[in-house]
């Protein structure tokens, strides 16, 4: 994850000088082969997954509101550590059909119900470029946990 992050960053600061020095654009050059940087470009499944990573470690800080802003009857709330659990469990129903993803999910379920925090763990093995899935099958489960994140994060409000 920190090989990502590094490279995201040197991306970032490479396009910033060919930006000041006036070169054409990183969209019109050419792409670098994906034998010289394995799952490292910008727009790659590792630093998806870990920008992902970074957006469920910070909607994980603390509890989630369940009264949608009513404190009628006091505040219920839900520990994000229980949404391990629920979001897993919702990704293995999704994905029981395709052993290689539900390989990968049922562990991290099973560290979640003995009150791990597998999501997070599971985002940090999905960075890594060597954890046996398919570019394709990456791709979907990524997207799918996108989704799951992106509708905790609105209910917290965070965006």
């Amino acid at each position: 994850m920190k090989q990502a992050l590094s490279q995201l960053a040197a991306n970032e600061r490479r396009r910033a000088r060919v930006a000041a020095a006036g070169a054409p654009a990183p969209a019109t050059r050419r792409r670098p082969s994906a034998a010289r940087s394995p799952g490292l470009e910008p727009g790659s499944l590792c630093v998806r997954a870990t920008l992902l990573f970074a957006r469920w470690q910070r909607c994980g800080q603390g509890r989630i509101g369940l009264s949608m802003g009513c404190l009628c009857a006091g505040e219920a709330a839900i520990d994000t550590a229980l949404l391990d659990g629920m979001i897993l469990d919702h990704m293995q129903q999704r994905f029981a059909h395709r052993p290689p993803l539900a390989g990968l999910i049922g562990p991290a379920l099973i560290q979640a119900d003995q009150g791990q925090r597998a999501l997070a763990q599971l985002l940090q093995t999905l960075a890594q470029p060597h954890h046996g899935l398919s570019p394709r099958e990456w791709g979907e489960l990524l997207d799918a946990l996108n989704t799951s994140i992106a509708s905790i994060e609105e209910h917290r409000g965070i965006a």
